[in-house]
């Protein structure tokens, strides 16, 4: 993920790293832990976006906010699932983007979760290509 995002440079814009501290804070209020490379990513950045995209992070108070934007999610639907966090909200017409603790990839339509792809890292290569 965070090479990804290296080969996005000159398009990224992002927030400063969080501590482990703050990692494990938005993970006990979700109940849940993030993949590892979502974690390095978050230690690394703490929020990002480049062109369109823009991932959810840490240290921020508005709509990227991954706790934030997840507790919004899981109190619109009783299915959304409750090992998975908000990757990405796309903005359109209530679709969002989810990782689940592994780092497969959905996309949530506010009451269907469907993988689409294995991996944050294939996700994040496809949008960046």
């Amino acid at each position: 993920m965070i090479n990804i995002l290296k080969e996005v440079k000159d398009k990224l814009y992002s927030a400063n790293g969080v501590s482990d501290n703050q990692i494990e804070e938005a993970e006990n209020k979700l109940n849940l832990h993030f993949p590892d490379n979502y974690r390095k990513y978050l230690s690394k950045y703490g929020v990002a976006t480049f062109g369109s995209t823009e991932l959810t992070g840490l240290d921020i108070e508005d709509y990227t906010n991954v706790v934030h934007l997840t507790q919004r999610a899981r109190s619109n639907s009783d299915d959304f699932p409750a090992n998975c966090f908000v990757l990405e909200d796309l903005g359109i017409d209530g679709f969002l983007i989810l990782a689940d603790t592994e780092g497969k990839v959905f996309e949530w339509n506010g009451r269907n979760a469907t993988e689409i792809y294995d991996s944050i890292e294939d996700y994040l290569k496809e949008i960046t290509s």
